[in-house]
This record gives structure tokens, C-alpha cells and sequence, in this order.
């Protein structure tokens, strides 16, 4: 997985001037910052709802998009 900034090359008025790009192994998600934010508060409220660390596998996922 690899997470970067793209900019948005076809980019409509209104329309953020980058996302953030992260590329799974089959495919690729882009977000803008208020989506990750959402989310992320998402799993804040919710922490019932998703796995605790020592039952995932590896979270490198969160890890490199939270700085967790």
C-alpha cells in the first residue's frame, strides 16, 4: 500500500486542487482531506465497530494514513 498526494489535473470548479491517492495491491481510492476526516471521526465515535490491534493483522493501513 502506498499513500501519496496527486493533484487533480481536470479539476471543476469547486473542486479540491489535490487528493490524497492511496494505492491498494488491485486498486487504487482517492480522497479529499474532509473524507479522511470524516472517517476518521467515524472510527472515533465507533471504536466498537472495528478491530482492536491485537486482532488485525497488521494496520499499516491507518498507521500510514494517521501517523499511527
Amino acid at each position: 500500500m502506498k499513500i501519496d498526494v496527486v493533484k487533480n489535473k481536470d479539476r471543476k470548479f469547486g473542486a479540491k486542487a489535490e487528493y490524497l491517492r492511496i494505492t491498494l495491491e488491485d486498486e487504487t481510492l482517492l480522497f479529499t482531506e474532509r473524507e479522511i476526516r470524516i472517517a476518521r471521526d467515524r472510527a472515533r465515535k465507533n471504536p466498537e465497530d472495528y478491530l482492536e490491534p491485537e486482532d488485525a493483522i497488521k494496520n499499516d493501513f491507518f498507521n500510514a494514513l494517521f501517523g499511527g
